[in-house]
Protein backbone atom coordinates (compact mmCIF):
# COMPACT_ATOMS: atom_id res chain seq x y z
CA UNK A 1 0.00 0.00 0.00
CA UNK A 2 1.12 3.95 -0.80
CA UNK A 3 0.78 5.20 2.75
CA UNK A 4 -1.23 3.96 6.11
CA UNK A 5 -4.43 5.90 5.03
CA UNK A 6 -4.62 4.04 1.97
CA UNK A 7 -3.91 0.57 3.86
CA UNK A 8 -6.55 1.64 6.24
CA UNK A 9 -9.32 2.16 4.06
CA UNK A 10 -8.59 -1.19 2.10
CA UNK A 11 -8.54 -3.13 5.18
CA UNK A 12 -11.75 -1.14 6.58
CA UNK A 13 -13.49 -2.46 3.62
CA UNK A 14 -12.21 -5.61 3.58
CA UNK A 15 -13.18 -5.88 7.42
CA UNK A 16 -16.77 -4.85 6.53
CA UNK A 17 -17.49 -7.48 3.86
CA UNK A 18 -15.83 -10.19 6.12
CA UNK A 19 -18.28 -9.17 9.36
CA UNK A 20 -21.21 -9.53 6.96
CA UNK A 21 -20.22 -13.00 5.52
CA UNK A 22 -19.49 -14.19 9.14
CA UNK A 23 -22.85 -13.05 10.42
CA UNK A 24 -24.21 -14.75 7.77
CA UNK A 25 -21.83 -17.74 8.67
CA UNK A 26 -22.69 -18.24 12.27
CA UNK A 27 -26.25 -18.17 11.19
CA UNK A 28 -25.98 -20.68 9.29
CA UNK A 29 -24.55 -22.82 11.77
CA UNK A 30 -26.87 -21.90 14.57
CA UNK A 31 -26.14 -21.72 17.98
CA UNK A 32 -24.46 -25.51 18.32
CA UNK A 33 -22.16 -24.41 15.36
CA UNK A 34 -21.91 -20.98 15.88
CA UNK A 35 -18.55 -20.52 18.35
CA UNK A 36 -16.76 -23.40 15.98
CA UNK A 37 -17.79 -21.88 12.47
CA UNK A 38 -16.04 -18.34 14.35
CA UNK A 39 -13.03 -19.60 14.98
CA UNK A 40 -12.76 -22.31 11.31
CA UNK A 41 -13.36 -19.10 9.09
CA UNK A 42 -10.33 -17.84 10.79
CA UNK A 43 -8.45 -20.47 9.96
CA UNK A 44 -9.57 -20.70 6.45
CA UNK A 45 -9.28 -17.10 6.47
CA UNK A 46 -5.34 -17.33 7.14
CA UNK A 47 -4.99 -19.80 4.68
CA UNK A 48 -6.41 -17.89 1.76
CA UNK A 49 -3.98 -14.86 2.87
CA UNK A 50 -0.96 -16.42 2.92
CA UNK A 51 -1.97 -18.33 -0.59
CA UNK A 52 -2.40 -14.43 -1.78
CA UNK A 53 0.66 -12.59 0.41
CA UNK A 54 3.86 -13.02 1.63
CA UNK A 55 3.87 -14.70 4.79
CA UNK A 56 5.58 -11.88 6.83
CA UNK A 57 2.82 -9.41 5.58
CA UNK A 58 0.27 -12.35 6.96
CA UNK A 59 2.08 -12.89 9.77
CA UNK A 60 2.23 -9.05 10.42
CA UNK A 61 -1.62 -8.40 10.34
CA UNK A 62 -2.39 -10.86 12.95
CA UNK A 63 0.46 -9.59 15.36
CA UNK A 64 -1.74 -6.46 15.17
CA UNK A 65 -5.29 -7.67 15.75
CA UNK A 66 -2.97 -9.85 18.51
CA UNK A 67 -1.73 -6.84 20.35
CA UNK A 68 -5.46 -4.96 19.48
CA UNK A 69 -6.57 -8.26 21.45
CA UNK A 70 -4.25 -7.92 24.41
CA UNK A 71 -5.31 -4.15 24.43
CA UNK A 72 -8.74 -4.76 24.94
CA UNK A 73 -7.81 -7.31 27.73
CA UNK A 74 -5.94 -4.86 29.91
CA UNK A 75 -9.13 -2.60 29.82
Amino acid sequence: MADQAQYEEVYDKALAISEKKLEDALRDGGEELSPFVAVTMIEAAVNAAADRLPLEDVAEMLQNILEQMKEDLDN
